[in-house]
């Protein structure tokens, strides 16, 4: 199995075209993981409570977006969706990524810091992913 973390930027669709294209050739599943981190996790803490089951099914309705927008290129490959709430990214894609012979990412996700190379995310997981990483960067 593949797993690809998708947080809906571009970086994390090039990862998924990438990933797809790695699990077609290998003929293996591929497991698409989106993480919806805590509300507490916010900065600004007078925010309102988030949404979660309406975050989630947005959250979903992009994932499968994404998906129908890959067309023949996954022809063959069986794809699994996993929404993961109140969890940091990095993280959730660790533990899903426990039976997987290849995480992937974007080098960066829909973070603030665009002038860094890696993306927190991305860093972690290649700092602690169970089996090995691949990052996605930007095409030039």
């Amino acid at each position: 199995m593949i797993v690809v973390g998708f947080d809906g930027s571009d970086h994390a669709r090039r990862a998924l075209g990438w990933a797809t294209e790695q699990a077609r050739m290998r003929g293996v599943e591929l497991r698409v993981v989106t993480a919806i981190p805590k509300a507490s996790a916010s900065f600004w803490p007078a925010m309102p409570a988030v949404d979660s089951e309406g975050t989630e099914k947005r959250t979903r309705q992009q994932i499968d977006a994404a998906i129908r927008e890959l067309g023949d290129a996954l022809e063959g490959v069986r794809v699994t969706r996993q929404v993961v709430r109140e969890e940091h990214p990095a993280r959730a894609l660790c533990r899903a990524a426990e039976d997987a012979e290849l995480l992937v990412v974007g080098s960066r996700g829909r973070g603030g810091f665009s002038g860094l190379m890696l993306g927190s995310t991305s860093q972690q997981a290649t700092a602690y992913a169970p089996c090995p990483v691949t990052v996605v960067r930007e095409e030039h």
